[in-house]
This record gives C-alpha cells, sequence and structure tokens, in this order.
C-alpha cells in the first residue's frame, strides 16, 4: 500500500493551520494509502531560541499572514502567552512526546498531534511543560506509565534526532504531504493547500497519473525555525 508521510513540527504555526485538511485526509484515505507521522524537530541545536515578549510584535504580524493567507484563527490563549513567554522555543520535548505516542498507542498518533497543535496554538499552553504532553496522553487514554516510560528513554531521545534527517528526504518546508509508492515520493503538499487542492493531487496518483511540478502545492511554511509566505 502506498503511504503519505506527513512531516510536521509542534512549533510551526503553519502546521496548525494545515492540521484540519490532514485529519479530513486521514479521514476519507485510511483505506487507501497508510499515513505516518514524521515529527521535523524544527527548532532544534541552532534553531532552538530564547523566546520574550520584545518578540510579540514580529510574532504577530506572522500570525496574522497566516490568518489571511489560510482562513485559520489563532486563539486568545495564545496571543495572550506571546505577551509574558519568556523560554526556550525548542522543538525536541514535544517530538519527543510524539515519539512516545507513536510506541505506546501508533493509531492515536495524528490525533494526539493535532490535539498538541491545538493545545499550542489555541490555548497557548508551553511546549517546554512535560505536564501538557501527560494531559494529552491521558485524554486519549494512553497507558500512562509506559508513555511517560518512552517519553524519558534514550531510545525516543535518538528517534526524534534520527527523524530530523530523514526529514529532509520528504520536505523543504513544515507541514509537508509525501505521496510515497514504491520509493518514489510526490509531494502533494508544500506548506498549506485546501484540501479540495490536496484531494485532487492524490486521488490523480492512486489512478496512476504522472505529477507534473507545476501541481505542486507550495504556499508558506516554516523551516529551520523560518516561517514565510
Amino acid at each position: 500500500m502506498p503511504r503519505i508521510v506527513y512531516v510536521m513540527d509542534p512549533y510551526c504555526p503553519w502546521c496548525f493551520a494545515g492540521s484540519e485538511t490532514v485529519q479530513r485526509l486521514l479521514r476519507d484515505y485510511a483505506d487507501k494509502v497508510e499515513f505516518y507521522l514524521l515529527p521535523a524537530s524544527m527548532l532544534t541545536h541552532e534553531y532552538a531560541f530564547a523566546y520574550s515578549p520584545c518578540q510579540e510584535a514580529k510574532q504577530l504580524a506572522s500570525l496574522a499572514r497566516i490568518e489571511q493567507a489560510t482562513g485559520a484563527h489563532f486563539g486568545e490563549g495564545y496571543r495572550q502567552t506571546l505577551k509574558t513567554e519568556d523560554e526556550m522555543w525548542d522543538s525536541t520535548l514535544s517530538c519527543r512526546a510524539l515519539e512516545a505516542v507513536r510506541r505506546v498507542d501508533a493509531s492515536q498518533l495524528f490525533a494526539y498531534a493535532h490535539a498538541l497543535l491545538q493545545a499550542r496554538f489555541v490555548d497557548g499552553c508551553s511546549l517546554q511543560d512535560e505536564t501538557v504532553f501527560l494531559t494529552l496522553a491521558k485524554h486519549f487514554n494512553l497507558d500512562m506509565e509506559r508513555f511517560l516510560t518512552a517519553y524519558r528513554s534514550e531510545e525516543v531521545a535518538e528517534a526524534v534526532v534520527k527523524n530530523f534527517t530523514l526529514v529532509d528526504d520528504y520536505a523543504e518546508v513544515y507541514p509537508t504531504l509525501c505521496y510515497e509508492d514504491n520509493s518514489v515520493k510526490n509531494r502533494i503538499e508544500e506548506g498549506q493547500g485546501t484540501y479540495t487542492e490536496v484531494a485532487e493531487r492524490l486521488n490523480a496518483l492512486l489512478v496512476g497519473a504522472q505529477p507534473t511540478e507545476k501541481s505542486v502545492l507550495k504556499r508558506g511554511g516554516c523551516s529551520g525555525g523560518v516561517c514565510e509566505l
């Protein structure tokens, strides 16, 4: 069976904007393609940075552009967080949480990722606070002991690093949806596309149509800590 590799990062506002489309694709095409989530580790190492409220204006301007381009709405909780948060923005812990979910109950991974984006960009939760990940794990009825053990394990830490090296094979910006069949990769979304646009391209690939560069969707997205239109 072919698969769609979904490259995303919990700190990526474009991933939040496109998450509903991914959830709908999962519901509509789960019997036709396998879905695989690849956390991007967008803000790690040299790309992690210390956020302070003095950067609020720049962040709000970026959110406004994303809302205008996509129709998404960032919650008041997140907007208030930008006024007060003073901590490192580093994807490592949130990506470890996603890898822990994969090991405990992979069937919940996409729903958990969607909820994690909502927790950040609607409610304004800190992604440096492991109680956020535990609260979501409890919400999805995951085995809490197994989740916490996996989250804190060296195996998961190593998997996050490995994911980061794999991302370049599938994506240049986040989010990306990459259709893979017999090792042949075709990106069906880069940045943000409507459900109709993405589904049309996916349907063509499923019936064996040859994609063209013109049909690749690329508008906006994040890469290496930078969000752009």
